[in-house]
Parts: C-alpha cells; structure tokens; sequence
C-alpha cells in the first residue's frame, strides 16, 4: 500500500454497514497528492457519508497543503486575513446594484470610504492558475466538488449549503489569487469627461433595431442613466467647452426630453428634474402627494428614475433615428397608416405590433393608439 491511501475501519457503523474508509494522510506536503487523495475518498465513501463537515475537511485538507516558502510569501492568507478581506471586498455588479445611482455612485464610496475594495471583473487566466500552486490546488478541487454540488440540486437544505460551499470556494479563487498578485486597477483613466471622444456610427441591424458604436450614447438606457445621474457636474465642467462631445450629447438630451416625457409624462418628468436638482425620495414623494395626488414609494421612486425614464429617453431617441432613417430611404423602407389616428408611421415594431395574420404582419392600429384604448 503506497503511502497516499491509509485505511481504517469506522466502528461506530453497524457490520452490515461497515466500510472501509480512507484516512487524510497528513504527512502528504504536495497539494497535487492531496488532491489525488481526497478524489480517491469521494469516488468510495457512500454518498450519505459525504456530509457537509465532512466536505469542509477534505477542502481544507488540499487548500492548506503549504510549504513553507509558500507561508513565508504569504502566498494563502490566514483565516482571520481570509474573513476580513471577505468584508470588505465588494463585487463590482453587487455595488451598482445596491446603489441608486448606480455606476455614478462608486466614485463618491471609493473616495469616501476606504474600508471598501472595488473589485472589478478580473477573470482568473490559465497562467495564474499555472503560476499561483495554491490556486492551482483549488481550482482542482472545484473541479472535483462541482459535480457533486450539482447533483444536490433540489435536495433541501444540504442543496443549499453545498452550493453556498461551492460559492465560497469560487471566491476564495480571486482571495488567493489577489494575495500572490495584486490586481492592478486604473483609478482615473481620463481626468477630465469634456476630453472625451464620442464619435458614433448608427444603424439599424438586421433586425431593425438601432445600433450604435458610440461608448456612450442616448440609445441605450443605462447610458442615459448615467448621464442623468451626473448631469449637474457634467453640465458644469462642459457648459463653456463647445469642442466637447459630452456638452452637445447633454444638449441632445435635454432637446430629447423636451419633446418627448416631459410632454408624455409630465409625472416622470418632474421626478427627473427633483433628482437632478438633488431631493430626497422623501421629499419628491411629498411632492408627487401635493401636485399629483399619488403616494409612490420610495423604492418605487428610485426605480422609475434608474430604469423607466432612461428607457422612456432611449425608446425616443430610437424612434426618432427609426424614422429619420425610414425617411432618408423611402424606396427601400416601408411605411404604413395607422387606421385609428390616420398617420404615416415606420412599418416597423417599435411603432406597430407583429400580427402574424396579418398580410405585412403588423397590426392596423398603431402601438400608440393601442396604448391609448387600453
């Protein structure tokens, strides 16, 4: 018998139900041997032995196999450092998404509060798992702990708990990975927004849907939401500057808005310009009470402003390059007559419904009058 498998006898199982097990070896320093080991105890140990606890331990067993030149670099952080760090990093999407303002509100909380890491997406590559043995050792037992995690899907709360296990260890990937090589992060990459370069090419795809190049641009929702939640600093810095792009871009959507909520939604509109200006949830809700008679709540408030007015501007800013579009090439682009209002509109699905039945399979009323009826 090789060194890697000691076997010994569980006599706490009844006869019937005794087996043999086979005991951790702790003489064994290379993580790649243990790792060997425990995907030998897991392949023979009974399924209704591999508890949770049980799983904990083989884990540690491979993620602590160190040398000492390993602990002497600090190449796996200690318990209490993994605990800490648990704490204080942040993933970069669960930030936004507990931010009303979104991405605009990571610069203030980095500057503000050091205690936060920011940790943006930085994927784990081949060469650091190559490189980091530590990481190396994880990522196998992953590899190894995945299946098992996946066939407990449904099971009740050991379900659970394998795959908050599973999480962890996945986490526990970037810890190790940031101890051996710190990330780098660029803080500032343009120190002013007015230097900005916003040159744009818009189309319409195959599909019909407009598109464009620009890095940042009024047809896609969460560009427009960003630039509202900003628009006071960026209105400032670019109020004087005519050669920058973010100046006109505001310009464009403030024209935008103008012919389109603040005629439509008069509601929206004026939480808009409340939270440019800087109320409170609190105080627009006072507001829409006196003005509108309606009571929204709080979280209702911020989700009109972070995700239904963007999208309002971004619909509107496409239908109106739909229809410039249509226009600049009437031989090739079909029109058509709403048979309630009697206007001329795109025959495209952003102005009428798909009606299969239908010979051009759009429906005879135009979406806006739909709405209206309903």
């Amino acid at each position: 018998m090789t060194k890697l498998f000691k076997v010994w006898y569980n006599s706490s199982i009844e006869p019937k139900e005794r087996s043999i097990m086979i005991k951790l070896d702790y003489s064994i320093t290379s993580p790649q041997e243990r790792t060997v080991l425990v995907a030998k105890i897991i392949e023979e140990t009974p399924s209704y032995k591999l508890t949770n606890s049980y799983k904990e331990i083989l884990s540690n067993y491979i993620i602590f196999a160190m040398t000492k030149e390993e602990k002497r670099q600090k190449t796996i952080l200690t318990d209490n450092r993994q605990v800490t760090v648990r704490k204080r990093e942040t993933s970069y999407e669960a930030l936004i998404d507990k931010l009303e303002n979104g991405e605009a509100g990571i610069y203030n909380l980095s500057t503000n509060d050091k205690s936060v890491l920011l940790s943006p997406k930085d994927s784990i590559s081949a060469q650091d798992i190559e490189d980091i043995p530590a990481l190396k050792t994880l990522v196998e037992a992953i590899e190894i702990f995945e299946p098992m995690a996946k066939a407990a899907v449904g099971t009740g709360k050991n379900a659970y708990t394998m795959k908050k296990s599973l999480i962890e260890m996945r986490q526990d990937q970037y810890v190790i990975r940031n101890a051996a090589k710190e990330p780098v992060r660029a803080n500032f990459l343009i120190k002013s927004v007015a230097k900005l370069n916003l040159d744009e090419y818009v189309y319409l795809d195959a599909e019909g849907e407009v598109r464009s190049t620009g890095i940042i641009n009024l047809y896609t929702p969460h560009h427009v939401s960003a630039l509202l939640c900003n628009y006071t600093e960026l209105y400032q810095e670019t109020f004087e500057k005519l050669d920058s792009d973010i100046r006109w871009i505001l310009e464009d959507m403030t024209d935008l808005i103008n012919r389109s909520i603040r005629v439509t939604h008069p509601l929206l509109f004026d939480i808009m310009i409340y939270k440019i200006d800087g109320y409170t949830n609190e105080e627009i809700q006072r507001a829409l009470d006196r003005d509108y008679g309606v009571v929204h709540s709080l979280e209702y408030i911020s989700s009109l402003w972070r995700k239904k007015i963007p999208k309002l501007i971004a619909e509107a800013a496409q239908e109106e390059f739909i229809i410039q579009s249509y226009k600049a090439d009437k031989d090739n682009k079909k029109w058509k007559k709403c048979s309630r209002c009697g206007q001329n509109k795109p025959a495209h699905n952003r102005f009428f419904s798909k009606n299969k039945t239908s010979k051009d399979s759009f429906y005879s009323i135009c979406k806006e009058c739909r709405n209206k009826k309903k």
